[in-house]
């Protein structure tokens, strides 16, 4: 079952629990539409869309989720 069907050119995908709530959410980046987006899992397969970069005309090709505090988080 597809997360979303609306944004274009996905070139990336990441996952992690962004949120810190347990379940694994996902991020992806679209080139075409200059965005990065994550989803938000709700822990039953239901995603809500999050957009973290939209309107700066950076074209995303690439997209990793890294725990770069080291606190075992993807996200802070």
């Amino acid at each position: 079952m597809p997360i979303d069907e609306t944004i274009k050119d996905c070139h990336s995908l990441a996952s992690g629990d962004f949120d810190k709530d347990g379940d694994i959410d996902v991020a992806t980046a679209s080139f075409s539409e200059k965005r990065v987006r994550w989803y938000e899992n709700d822990g039953k397969g239901q995603f809500t869309a999050h957009d973290i970069d939209v309107g700066t005309g950076q074209e995303s090709y690439d997209l990793k989720a890294v725990d770069l505090n080291k606190d075992h988080h993807e996200k802070d």
